[in-house]
């Protein structure tokens, strides 16, 4: 499997994720309508579980979150030796042709919502990879 390396990312976002911001009924592993898929994996080098994903068409807004497989620690070392390894965990699948986009993952959601995580911005996927894969290496 050809793997596009995207971005490795090491800031932390508070975001508020509330029910009616979650679109239960989408199932982000479900191949794509009519073609073949790209696949977007998670390397998560941290302590932290992901949960909830949410994107954005480049300079748009986001849509509405969804859950992904929940990703705790993929690997142990660093990004790229993760890549090589095959420590990373697939959470979305979406078409080969898919335009650039932005992606928010986030943990969890406590009480009243409130949730932490990070943002990829610019994802550019390349079709003549089989997917790409995001990184989180440590939080500050």
């Amino acid at each position: 499997m050809k793997l596009q390396r995207l971005q490795s990312k090491a800031n932390l976002d508070n975001f508020v994720i509330q029910d009616a911001d979650i679109d239960h009924s989408y199932d982000p592993l479900k191949p794509p309508p009519g073609g073949s898929a790209w696949m977007l994996c998670v390397i998560n080098i941290t302590d932290v579980a992901y949960e909830y994903a949410a994107l954005a068409e480049r300079g748009g807004s986001y849509g509405k979150w969804f859950r992904i497989p929940v990703t705790g620690k993929t690997c142990q070392t660093d990004y790229d030796e993760c890549l090589r390894t095959g420590g990373w965990k697939a959470i979305l699948n979406l078409p080969r042709a898919a335009a650039p986009f932005d992606l928010r993952l986030a943990t969890g959601r406590d009480g009243i919502g409130n949730a932490t995580g990070t943002e990829f911005l610019g994802i550019e996927p390349d079709g003549a990879c089989d997917g790409g894969v995001v990184g989180i290496d440590r939080l500050f």
